[in-house]
């Protein structure tokens, strides 16, 4: 009896010890993030650099530019042996991402040259191509990227 009295005690010991441990973690945590608050607290910060100002805004206004220049690229150079899978624009860099399907690999080289002789179109890249093997009529998958030259305001 007196060995079991013994090793409850040391239990509640280690048991009480490990409470204590846990709870200098959390309060140790805690202290962190109110750092980091404090380091992110825009009322702390220093003041902008002069200049950004300005940047922003170029940023701003390139973003909120309508992607017209690129979807009209897309729709002119369209044709009936491509089907298009995926279509990103980007307005701040002035690219389209594209992802499409063609009945053969002649057709992905035809519109890669057809989007590079057009006039508003800075440079094109192929960046991906391959063969669709699951497919009886094996069609080729491409993925072009292209960037549109910018047009004065």
């Amino acid at each position: 009896m007196l060995v079991i009295g013994g090793l409850a005690l040391v239990w509640q010991a280690h048991r009480e010890e490990n409470i204590s441990y846990r709870k200098d973690q959390v309060d140790m945590r805690a202290d962190r993030l109110a750092e980091r608050a404090r380091d992110l607290d825009p009322e702390g910060q220093a003041p902008a650099e002069p200049g950004t100002e300005e940047v922003v805004a170029a940023i701003v206004a390139k973003q909120q530019e309508a992607p017209t220049v690129g979807l009209r690229l897309l729709e002119k150079t369209w044709s009936r042996e491509i089907a298009y899978l995926r279509v990103d624009v980007e307005t701040l860099e002035r690219s389209v991402k594209i992802e499409f399907e063609a009945k053969q690999r002649e057709n992905i080289l035809a519109l890669v040259d057809t989007i590079s002789k057009q006039p508003e179109v800075d440079r094109v890249t192929l960046v991906r191509q391959t063969a669709k093997v699951t497919d009886p009529f094996l069609p080729s998958q491409a993925q072009v990227e292209f960037w549109w030259k910018e047009t004065p305001p």
